[in-house]
């Protein structure tokens, strides 16, 4: 993530010769580049700029994890998502802010799609310089100011660097691990971090109705066997109706996202049509497996939304399909999906266009760029 937005340096592979090209392509960043120092500024304007940066900060990435989820949610069993962060404080209550609702709803989406994040600190190693330089505290770069020192303590913890209780919420919340203080050299932690999940169980686990009450609450895991160590979620969400409507993404950000969503899965071709001159016929079908359909009156009944995002022009088309099937004719749905198509006009030379589906109920969602032929 640079800037608030997501990089994609490589698609997902298991092709060792693109993955390698794609990390030495990348390059390190300072992990103070975005600056919380206030010199010269009245301690209320300190304050909003500093709130202002944490915001936009703490946002930001919880967007990405977001988007990062929907990205791997078709793909089969637990994933390791590492994460090389200096993060941003949890808490500063001196500056009325807390995150950890922004947290919980990140770490809801990447449970929800059965990842686990691993925090590696960035900082790597870190020592106390106190006694070993004339420098007034080295070990903070220098005097603080009091908005500074709050950011701090984080959770008032002075012995922590800001941003480790964040990465410790996401990691606990998502049964990862933060590293931490390790060593400098970070590409150990992320070996440990990629081969962590290498021996796995799923475990299923259904609270009842009457049980979701929109809060979270603590789960564990035992096993009658000496030497054996369980990592798991600690904690699990008992949603309610309300709770998947507030987390469902909004189409603005499904369109803006770099990766393609695939908690539904659609495929969709483009050809010219040839009835209208500049335009692009788009056929998309969209799988119902994961589209949530009630049953009543041997029917089953839900809606989709199918949105065409023209690229460069910011034009947006969306239409929502009713779906009302027959007991008797569901299994052939499941089978074939269902269809529509829509006519794009391509003038002032559009390049791509994005196409989303998206589940009325549950806000799940599904979308793929195509590209068009110069």
């Amino acid at each position: 993530m640079r800037d608030g937005s997501l990089q994609v340096a490589q698609e997902l592979t298991d092709n060792n010769e693109l993955l390698s090209r794609a990390a030495n392509r990348l390059k390190a960043l300072d992990p103070s580049a975005r600056s919380l120092l206030t010199e010269g500024m009245t301690e209320h304007e300190a304050q909003s700029f500093v709130a202002i940066q944490l915001i936009e900060r703490a946002m930001d990435t919880k967007h990405v994890l977001e988007a990062i989820a929907r990205h791997l949610a078709s793909v089969p069993g637990r994933k390791n998502l590492i994460w090389i962060t200096t993060a941003f404080p949890l808490m500063a209550l001196d500056l009325g802010l807390d995150f950890r609702p922004e947290m919980e709803e990140a770490a809801r989406t990447l449970n929800n799609a059965n990842v686990a994040l691993y925090a590696v600190d960035a900082r790597g190693l870190q020592g106390a310089l106190s006694g070993l330089t004339a420098i007034p505290r080295a070990d903070t770069r220098g005097p603080q100011t009091p908005t500074q020192l709050a950011i701090q303590m984080g959770r008032g913890e002075p012995v922590n660097p800001p941003g480790l209780a964040t990465m410790q919420e996401l990691a606990g919340l998502t049964g990862g691990l933060v590293f931490y203080n390790k060593s400098n050299a970070l590409e150990d932690s992320i070996k440990t971090a990629v081969s962590d999940g290498e021996f796995t169980y799923t475990l299923g686990f259904y609270p009842a109705e009457e049980k979701r009450d929109g809060g979270w609450h603590k789960l564990k895991v035992e096993v009658d066997r000496r030497g054996v160590s369980l990592r798991y979620r600690e904690s699990y969400f008992a949603s309610r109706e309300a709770d998947e409507v507030h987390d469902r993404p909004t189409l603005e950000q499904l369109l803006k996202d770099p990766l393609d969503a695939t908690q539904l899965e659609l495929a969709a071709q483009a050809a010219p049509d040839q009835t209208r001159s500049g335009f692009v016929r788009v056929s998309v079908n969209a799988d119902l497996h994961n589209v949530k359909l009630e049953h009543q009156n041997s029917h089953r009944s839900g809606s989709i939304d199918v949105s065409f995002f023209v690229e460069g022009t910011g034009k947006v088309l969306t239409k929502t399909l009713k779906i009302d099937i027959p007991d008797d004719q569901f299994a052939a749905f499941l089978e074939k999906g269902i269809d529509t198509v829509e006519s794009i006009d391509t003038a002032g030379g559009v390049e791509a266009f994005r196409v989303v589906v998206q589940d009325h109920a549950t806000g799940a969602a599904g979308s793929v760029t195509i590209p068009l032929a110069k």
